[in-house]
């Protein structure tokens, strides 16, 4: 038994200390379900994951809870909540490592893993992934997410969230068509082919590995051999505008009770070994 494994739900939330509480919402459209494919002391420990928390919690009319691949078995860490119960599956993930977390979290609350079985049948949570996986290596992860959020999410989910709340408790295909083209938003074709859209990127790329049937292979897991360019990433012009710090402190991570800063993002350096010197911007 990891060390993790050796507090409860109630042990963890006991212990955390807010330093940002949503004031009161008449009207939640939404519920969020904020999951970080790790463990709790990892997942906490990220600046990125709070800040992603902060940022759907400070919607009006968002609720949003947080899930750990070490807490499954007692749901979300802040009500206990399934992970059915929600509209919205966000995923937080940093390392490509954590890509099969997702698939086990998925599995272990009866979510189908595949995009396309999720858009048939019962209504399913959208499910997205966002933070710095997504620019690394998205491409194994095409079969299994309805949407990749590029971009730095106080500027990238604020608009997925006005129209997931505009739109209220509507068709999976609606849903999918409501956030399609929203500025970060990059749906997977088996998202596109059950919203009805557009495939003839993804038909193309098909046809140049000498394939006919986009439909079926949007089905399955070979789609992720067909993920299209990315597109552009909305990123923060300045810190000043969204200064970050951590949210919530806890003995139990591995920063214990230290408050961590957003001091600058990117690297001016450009070490041949190191993705972020060569791609993330500077601030």
């Amino acid at each position: 038994m990891s060390v993790s494994q050796k507090f409860t739900r109630r042990t963890r939330l006991d212990a955390e200390r807010f330093a940002f509480v949503p004031g009161a919402k008449p009207r939640i459209s939404l519920r969020v379900a904020l999951v970080y494919p790790n463990d709790y002391r990892l997942g906490m420990s990220s600046l990125g994951f709070q800040l992603a928390w902060r940022t759907v919690n400070a919607h009006a009319e968002c609720t949003v809870e947080r899930f750990f691949l070490d807490s499954i078995g007692e749901g979300s860490v802040d009500s206990g909540a399934s992970l059915f119960d929600f509209d919205l599956i966000a995923f937080s993930a940093c390392y490509e490592m954590d890509e099969t977390n997702m698939l086990r979290i998925l599995e272990a609350f009866g979510i189908p893993r595949l995009a396309g079985k999720r858009a048939a049948g019962r209504r399913f949570p959208l499910v997205v992934l966002g933070g710095v996986l997504v620019s690394l290596n998205r491409a194994p992860l095409t079969p299994y997410i309805d949407g990749f959020i590029h971009g730095d999410a106080e500027v990238a989910l604020p608009p997925m969230l006005d129209a997931l709340c505009y739109l209220g408790p509507d068709s999976h295909a609606a849903r999918l068509r409501a956030i399609n083209e929203l500025p970060g938003v990059e749906l997977t074709p088996a998202a596109r082919l059950a919203a009805g859209l557009d495939l003839s990127d993804v038909e193309a790329l098909v046809a140049n590995f000498g394939m006919s049937s986009v439909v079926s292979k949007c089905a399955s897991e070979e789609v992720a051999l067909f993920a299209p360019p990315a597109p552009p990433s909305p990123r923060i012009g300045d810190l000043e505008d969204f200064p970050g710090a951590s949210q919530i402190l806890t003995p139990h991570t591995e920063f214990a009770d230290m408050a961590l800063v957003d001091l600058g993002r990117g690297c001016p350096h450009h070490c041949t070994f190191c993705w972020i010197g060569h791609n993330a911007p500077t601030l």
